[in-house]
């Protein structure tokens, strides 16, 4: 994990500076993890994916989930979300009857698989 950290943080300028800033904690804090090769206490872990731009599963496996990212999931409900307000109300209120139809079709999935 430190390998994929620090080669993160060479990348940005006065990185490990800034790690640490964002953090709230000392730069020799962030320092001593590079020199005694130890890994960040795991409550930093999602904070310091972020200040990177990983996911928390990069920084501590080196492997990439199939779900998306924060970034691309972002880009999504961003996409969804204007292209929901270029609707009429009548739209609008299809898109609301899908939506809630959905959902009630995943709950209902979700209760047979508890049942089975």
């Amino acid at each position: 994990m430190n390998e994929r950290l620090f080669t993160r943080l060479s990348q940005i300028v006065d990185g490990q500076k800034k790690l640490a800033d964002s953090l709230h904690i000392s730069p020799n804090t962030v320092s001593s993890w590079k020199t005694r090769g130890t890994s960040p206490p795991s409550k930093y872990i999602p904070q310091i994916a972020e200040f990177i731009g990983v996911s928390a599963e990069w920084l501590l496996t080196g492997k990439e989930s199939d779900l998306p990212s924060k970034a691309e999931l972002s880009e999504r409900a961003l996409s969804f979300a204007q292209r929901f307000d270029a609707l009429d109300e009548d739209g609008r209120f299809v898109v609301g009857n899908a939506l809630v139809q959905e959902e009630r079709r995943i709950a209902s999935d979700k209760k047979e698989v508890i049942a089975q």
